[in-house]
């Protein structure tokens, strides 16, 4: 899905327009997946129905729901606008799809991620993507929601690229990564009914529980938007100062009933040495004391 629905806002019906200005100037998304054996569909905003309002939801329901017989697997995804409703439509209807990949989403539009239950999605490969110098929709935004889902779905992941808010700075080799962890496959642990995995947390590309590259969480970024202090208190801070690398976690299994704590104590090695780390409970913070009027 396409961002910036707001000049799609005069038109009355949905008519053709050019890829390039439906992927924003990306020469790479449709080639590489095309190369991946992968079919694309491009809807287009109009009016009302768009990502962003309640019409456009059934204008990409009728699109999932025509062509889920035709595919084994169906991902969701967009861009901007796009990818805030990739979010919305993925936690609304998750046994649709086999993953969705979002891009410089913004998750909390309308306080909608306040909605979601991360523990009811532990199967599905999930992905936040975002630019290291976005200014319209700061990282730190998605990065708030992958901690909350990675916790309960280990096929979860963050990577951050590099441009400002901008889909045409992403690569043919940013795609076909992103390809490779939507399609990534590990033992899944399945919860049960008197337990659940959890899946220690790290402000990193993680795969196998282990981190690939560390991010940091800016707290000036916290700041300015009101944030929970626990929320921008830069967990990685000591990792990234001494340069640490061969980073693991270890996933663990705890009682349901014992999920109310505000905080895990984990183990992660470092170096080949096994240190202590306490973990914030994500799932219990607010990021912000959001109230419905």
């Amino acid at each position: 899905m396409h961002g910036s629905v707001r000049a799609f806002k005069g038109q009355n019906k949905s008519e053709p327009i050019s890829i390039d200005i439906l992927t924003e100037g990306n020469k790479d998304l449709i080639p590489t997946l095309k190369a991946r054996a992968y079919d694309i569909i491009i809807p287009i905003a109009y009016n009302d129905y768009n990502w962003l309002e309640p019409k456009g939801k059934l204008w990409i329901d009728t699109l999932s729901q025509q062509y889920a017989g035709h595919y084994n697997s169906i991902f969701i995804s967009g861009f901007s606008d796009g990818g805030t409703g990739a979010y919305r439509y993925f936690y609304q209807n998750p046994q649709r799809y086999n993953g969705v990949l979002i891009f410089n989403g913004y998750p909390q539009l309308n306080m909608f991620s306040q909605s979601v239950d991360y523990r009811s999605c532990n199967n599905k490969h999930i992905v936040f993507v975002s630019q290291a110098a976005d200014k319209v929709v700061p990282y730190e935004f998605l990065l708030t929601e992958y901690r909350r889902q990675k916790m309960v779905n280990e096929h979860t992941y963050f990577i951050l690229k590099q441009g400002k808010h901008q889909f045409a700075r992403y690569t043919k080799s940013d795609f076909e990564q992103l390809i490779d962890l939507l399609e990534y496959q590990t033992a899944l642990r399945m919860a049960e009914p008197d337990s659940i995995w959890i899946y220690p947390v790290l402000d990193a590309l993680m795969l196998d529980n282990k981190v690939t590259e560390l991010y940091t969480f800016r707290s000036k970024i916290g700041k300015r938007y009101g944030m929970n202090p626990t929320e921008y208190a830069n967990q990685n801070k000591a990792l990234l100062k001494n340069k640490s690398t061969n980073i693991k976690t270890t996933p663990f299994k705890i009682a349901r009933k014992d999920f109310s704590a505000n905080a895990f104590t984990i183990h992660i090695e470092v170096n080949g040495q096994l240190l202590p780390m306490v973990m914030t409970n994500w799932l219990k913070l607010k990021t912000w004391n959001w109230h419905k009027s």
